[in-house]
C-alpha cells in the first residue's frame, strides 16, 4: 500500500514540475524549443506531461519488467583506479542487468538537425497569455569542424558576444536578456544568438540580430594584432582551465560519452590549433557561415540557403560496429588482465 500511495505521488511530482515549465521566460522557452529541433530524440514539457497522465503502477511495474530484455551499458570510472579494477567493476554491473547485450548497430542515435544551406524559421506562443516579454534565439549552423575550424568558432564567439551586447542591449535597449557565442551540439558547432524583449516583437527582433549579423566580418576585420593574440590567450586559457572539482572532470567527460564521440582530448586538440588561428580565417569562416545561412541578404534565403518552416533534415546515423575500436580495446585489456593473474 505504500508502494502504491508512493508510486502516485511521484507520478504526480513530475507532472507538476513539468506544469510548472510553462511559466518560463521566453527565451527560456525558445532555449527548449530549440533543443527539440535540433536533437532527434528531444520532448517537450507539455508532450512529457502528457505521456505521463495515463500512468498507473502495474503499468509501470509491468514495463520495469522488460525494460532489460536488452540492454548496454557504458561506464566511466574516475579516481585512484586500475584499468583491470575499472572493468571488473562494469562487469559486475552487467551481470546485475538481465537479457541479452544491445548490439552496436540496434542502440538509439542521437542526431542533430542538418541545418547547413537552409533558413530554417520557427514561431511558437508562450503559454502565458499575459506575457509581456517575446524572445527570438538565431542559429548559425558551422556542422563538424576540423581542430582549427573549431578555433575559429572559439574566437568568434568571444569576439562577437561583447559588441552585440553593447549595440543590442546598451545602444539600442532591447531588453536586459542579449547574447552572443558559440556552442556545440554532438559535436556539431553553431553561432548563437538570443534577445528577449518587451519594447519590440519577433519580427523586429530577427531584423535587429540579422543587422548585426550583417555587419559583423567589418567588426572582426577590425580587430587589432593585439586585440586577437588577447582573445587567444583567453580562449585557450578557458579550454585548458583544469577542472576544481571531480564532479567537474566526470560531467565534461561524460559528455564526450553521451555524444558517442569519444573525443576526449578535443578541447586540447582546439586549444592547441588557436596559436596558428590568422584574423582572416576567422571573418572568412564567418562570411561563409553568412552565405550559407542566407544572413547575407536580409535573411529571406539569399546567398544559397534555401528559406522555408517545417521539419527538417537530421544527420545519417551511423550504426557502424564499434567505430571507435572500444569493443577491441576493452577485449585486449581484459585479456592482458587475464594473462597477468595466471
Amino acid at each position: 500500500e505504500i508502494l502504491r500511495v508512493t508510486g502516485v505521488q511521484t507520478c504526480a511530482l513530475p507532472i507538476c514540475e513539468l506544469a510548472d515549465m510553462a511559466k518560463d521566460m521566453p527565451h527560456q522557452l525558445a532555449s527548449s524549443v530549440q533543443s527539440h529541433l535540433l536533437r532527434k530524440l528531444h520532448f517537450m514539457p507539455d508532450q512529457l506531461a502528457a505521456a505521463l497522465q495515463p500512468i498507473t503502477l502495474p503499468a509501470l511495474e509491468k514495463f520495469s519488467q522488460t525494460l532489460f530484455t536488452q540492454s548496454f551499458a557504458e561506464a566511466l570510472v574516475l579516481g585512484n583506479v586500475a584499468p583491470s579494477a575499472a572493468l571488473d567493476m562494469l562487469d559486475a554491473l552487467q551481470k546485475k542487468v538481465p537479457g541479452t547485450p544491445l548490439e552496436s548497430s540496434a542502440r538509439p542515435q542521437q542526431a542533430v538537425a542538418d541545418l547547413i544551406g537552409q533558413a530554417v524559421m520557427h514561431a511558437s506562443t508562450h503559454p502565458n497569455k499575459d506575457e509581456p516579454n517575446s524572445a527570438v534565439r538565431m542559429l548559425i549552423q558551422l556542422g563538424r569542424l576540423k581542430p582549427k575550424q573549431a578555433a575559429c568558432v572559439e574566437l568568434l564567439g568571444d569576439m562577437l558576444s561583447q559588441p552585440f551586447f553593447h549595440d543590442l542591449r546598451t545602444v539600442q535597449q532591447l531588453g536586459y536578456i542579449v547574447g552572443a557565442g558559440a556552442s556545440a551540439s554532438q559535436g556539431v558547432y553553431h553561432l548563437g544568438f538570443v534577445v528577449q524583449s518587451a519594447v519590440v516583437g519577433p519580427p523586429e527582433i530577427t531584423r535587429r540580430i540579422e543587422a548585426f549579423i550583417r555587419d559583423a566580418p567589418a567588426l572582426i576585420a577590425n580587430t587589432s594584432s593585439e586585440g586577437l593574440t588577447d582573445f587567444v590567450i583567453a580562449a585557450q586559457e578557458r579550454l585548458l582551465e583544469p577542472p576544481k572539482r571531480l564532479s567537474s572532470v566526470a560531467d565534461d567527460e561524460w559528455s564526450f560519452i553521451s555524444d558517442r564521440s569519444y573525443r576526449f582530448s578535443w578541447p586540447r586538440r582546439v586549444a592547441a590549433a588557436l596559436a596558428s588561428v590568422k584574423l582572416a580565417e576567422v571573418k572568412s569562416l564567418l562570411e561563409g557561415a553568412i552565405k550559407l545561412s542566407g544572413k547575407a541578404e536580409g535573411g529571406k534565403g539569399g546567398g544559397g540557403a534555401t528559406a522555408r518552416a517545417g521539419a527538417v533534415q537530421f544527420e545519417k546515423d551511423a550504426p557502424e560496429a564499434d567505430p571507435f575500436g572500444l569493443d577491441a580495446f576493452l577485449t585486449e585489456v581484459k585479456g592482458k588482465d587475464k594473462d597477468k593473474k595466471r
